[in-house]
């Protein structure tokens, strides 16, 4: 009997871990023993370990950051006390190398499917000969021509003055990243250490995440939502679909009205806790002026904020929401623009109206404008009158309806059709 090849995930985020369960149950099928790993919590708190077991996978503790292994002594000698803690935890575990290898002894994995935001650990599963792919939930963080970094809200349309746009956001975006400059040279001592061949991978220009790496990646979207992109700006990337899986178990929720608005800002805070308490103020105000909609709004912390202002009976507020569950019963989504979100909406067919605040959120929402399965608005300008008028024109164009429906079959057929698993199988230990 041949071998079962053990596929490991490793996600930094459980929004992440969801884009990845349709393909993690299709490995199985084709005979493949899956398993996630990383840390238990990710940084905001997320409980990764109940994500993934809830949809029946196994959890193996991996923590980049995990202080066990390397010793005070060498957090001292590095004189790195004001520099950012968790960057330089998952460096000082590289440097030190023993939490990889007892991984590695331990489980062998066939292959490991790494999180973008983890990718400097493709240096020590290289060197222990586990072959690493890369997976991105953001739709494409390479520069390419004509095409914005991903945290950036310019639509191309491809004149001299668009170009000059683009390239002025890229500009900012690579002067920002110079920030982590500090840590290079750290990292190539690493790379030198596993013999890594560190200049001739590593490069620069991608958005968002520190660093990248030239490996094969994994994109967990439809290119055709993506902007046009050149031929050198697909090399080494493979486009799997929005991998949704519309049977992940979720709480359920006495939910079971029509004329669904649903409404989800996130549940990442970070420093943006006020901006997104007063959108959802101005939302509420909104509901009392659609009275023939049922708005459900999934709160996250500021629950006891908004109860106060609940003054019509159209308005159910939930701490956290079972998304699929819900879009299945929505007509639109008043949402951050988070990838997964935008991908499920997608998925199910519902069209958008999107609030982003921070990163990836800006491009994916100039991408629900440009292929007109939605409208965006400006968080910290938008009042009620402004966000009933853009529901008001989401749900009347007949426009939005006709896309939104032809990026749904394409998300269905998608699933149902793609080489995603030997995309993925090429890559394994033979």
């Amino acid at each position: 009997m041949d071998k079962r090849s053990k596929i490991f995930f490793m996600m930094s985020y459980f929004s992440h871990q969801n884009s990845t369960f349709l393909i993690a149950k299709k490995l199985e099928q084709a005979h493949c023993d899956v398993f996630y790993c990383g840390p238990s919590e990710s940084a905001e708190g997320d409980n990764m370990v109940l994500n993934v077991t809830k949809q029946g996978f196994r959890y193996i503790d991996l923590d980049p950051r995990d202080k066990s292994y390397y010793s005070s002594h060498f957090l001292r000698s590095k004189n790195h006390e004001n520099t950012q803690s968790m960057f330089l935890s998952l460096l000082y575990n590289l440097q030190d190398g023993r939490l990889y290898n007892t991984f590695i002894k331990k489980h062998r994995p066939d292959l490991l499917i790494l999180d973008i935001h983890y990718t400097a650990l493709i240096i020590p599963f290289n060197y222990y000969g586990v072959p690493v792919v890369v997976a991105s939930t953001k739709i494409g963080l390479d520069k390419d021509y004509g095409v914005p970094p991903l945290n950036s809200s310019v639509i191309p349309d491809r004149n001299l003055m668009n170009i000059a746009m683009i390239e002025k956001a890229w500009q900012k975006e690579l002067d920002q990243k110079r920030r982590f400059n500090k840590y290079f040279d750290f990292l190539e001592d690493i790379a030198e250490k596993y013999e890594f061949d560190f200049h001739h991978y590593f490069y620069q220009e991608k958005a968002i995440v520190p660093f990248g790496f030239h490996f094969p990646e994994l994109i967990f979207w439809d290119l055709e939502f993506d902007f046009l992109r050149t031929e050198s700006g697909l090399k080494n990337k493979y486009y799997l679909g929005n991998q949704i899986d519309v049977d992940r178990k979720e709480d359920a929720i006495p939910i079971d009205g029509e004329h669904i608005i649903y409404v989800s800002l996130g549940s990442r805070l970070n420093n943006l806790t006020d901006h997104k308490l007063t959108l959802l103020k101005e939302i509420l105000k909104a509901a009392k002026g659609l009275l023939n909609f049922e708005f459900v709004i999934a709160t996250s912390t500021f629950k006891n904020e908004l109860r106060s202002m609940v003054a019509s009976p159209n308005i159910t507020l939930l701490e956290y929401a079972p998304q699929i569950s819900l879009l299945s019963k929505s007509l639109l989504m008043i949402t951050h623009a988070g990838g997964n979100s935008v991908k499920e909406c997608i998925r199910m067919g519902v069209p958008m109206l999107c609030y982003p605040f921070e990163h990836d959120q800006f491009g994916n929402a100039a991408r629900v404008v440009y292929h007109r399965v939605g409208l965006r608005g400006v968080s910290t300008e938008d009042k009620a009158d402004d966000i009933r008028q853009k529901i008001s024109t989401i749900i009347q164009s007949k426009k939005i309806k006709k896309q939104i429906k032809k990026f749904q079959r394409r998300s269905i057929e998608a699933q149902e059709n793609y080489n995603d698993v030997e995309v993925i199988k090429q890559f394994l230990i033979h």
